[in-house]
C-alpha cells in the first residue's frame, strides 16, 4: 500500500512540475498582433492561438533566392484573405488551424503545398507555387 502511496504522490508531484513551466497559449485577434509588445519572441515562450476573421488579410510574403535565380528583393506581400472564421495556433511544435478555436476537431481536408516548373505555349517557361488551407467542414 505504501508503494501504491508514494508512486501516486511522485506521479502528482511530476505532473505538477511539469505543469507549471508550460504557460498557457496567449490568445489573441489577428489585428491586435501589431500591439503586442515583444510580439516577435512570443512564440519562444508559448504558443500564440490567433483568431481570425473574415475580411482579415495575411501578408505572404514570396522568397526566392539562389546561384542560379532569384526574385526580385522588396517585392510586396500577396494579400491572403481570411474567407471565414478560424483560429491558428502557432507554436514550437508546428502550425494548426481549428474551425472552433479548441483545437480537438480534426480538419475534414488535408493542407497541402506544391511547387513546379514547367512549359505552356502561352506562358513559356513558368514556375507555380499553390497552397491549400486545411479544411474544418461547413461554419
Amino acid at each position: 500500500m505504501k508503494l501504491l502511496s508514494a508512486a501516486f504522490v511522485l506521479s502528482l508531484v511530476t505532473c505538477t512540475l511539469g505543469c507549471a513551466a508550460t504557460a498557457p497559449p496567449l490568445r489573441v485577434r489577428a489585428n491586435d498582433l501589431h500591439a503586442l509588445e515583444g510580439a516577435n519572441g512570443l512564440i519562444v515562450e508559448r504558443p500564440v492561438i490567433v483568431e481570425l476573421f473574415p475580411g482579415d488579410t495575411i501578408p505572404l510574403f514570396v522568397t526566392v533566392e539562389g546561384d542560379f535565380a532569384a526574385a526580385p528583393t522588396g517585392a510586396p506581400p500577396i494579400p491572403i484573405v481570411v474567407k471565414r472564421h478560424v483560429f491558428l495556433r502557432i507554436a514550437k511544435d508546428g502550425l494548426r488551424t481549428s474551425g472552433d478555436g479548441t483545437f480537438s476537431d480534426s480538419p475534414t481536408t488535408k493542407g497541402q503545398f506544391r511547387f513546379g516548373v514547367g512549359m505552356t505555349k502561352k506562358d513559356g517557361l513558368r514556375a507555380e507555387m499553390a497552397i491549400r488551407t486545411p479544411g474544418h467542414g461547413a461554419p
